[in-house]
């Protein structure tokens, strides 16, 4: 399983990737803003975002999650939840990862 900081780079990078302007504007207080900093648009950017990311981490440690862990984390994160809070849902969502099959 992913470690916390892992998880946290991995945000980072998708972040960078997603709104580039956006987190070098943020700085330092990059996770301490709001996930609609980065996507103002609209709530389903900011889910698809964070399930990719969570997936790209399980995926990367070849490992799998149940789909209820999606669709729990869907639910536990929108454009008002902090970058260092979501980051924390996703390594505990993580940590309900089994082995592929």
């Amino acid at each position: 399983m992913a470690s916390q900081k892992t998880v946290t780079a991995a945000v980072a990078a998708r972040l960078d990737h997603d709104n580039p302007s956006r987190l070098a504007q943020a700085g330092t207080m990059w996770q301490a803003l709001p996930l609609g900093f980065y996507y103002p648009s609209h709530e389903d950017a900011v889910d698809i975002a964070m399930l990719e990311t969570l997936k790209g981490v399980v995926d990367g440690d070849q490992r799998a999650l149940p789909h209820k862990v999606y669709s729990s984390v869907r639910q536990a994160i929108s454009m008002e939840t902090k970058v260092k809070a979501a980051s924390m849902t996703l390594w505990l969502a993580n940590l309900a990862s089994e082995p592929a099959p």
